[in-house]
């Protein structure tokens, strides 16, 4: 995912780290590169990997919108 800027992919890295983790069906690692943030997920099925992006597809979105809000004032 690309953010406009490196502070507000640094905030969304910080936000997103605790949530990366591992399971018993998938493992997850997340890396900043300047404004780009990547999240690897690996599933043991396709049912897992797809909670799995789910959840973190939503927490992205919701961070880019409070990103927006916040930027805008």
């Amino acid at each position: 995912m690309k953010f406009p800027r490196e502070e507000d992919a640094e905030a969304a890295y910080v936000a997103l780290e605790p949530e990366i983790g591992h399971s018993r069906r998938f493992r997850a690692r997340i890396r900043r590169d300047g404004c780009i943030i990547v999240i690897d997920v690996d599933a043991d099925d396709l049912s897992a990997l797809r909670a799995a992006l789910n959840s973190y597809l939503r927490w992205v979105a919701m961070i880019e919108k409070l990103q927006k809000l916040i930027n805008a004032s």
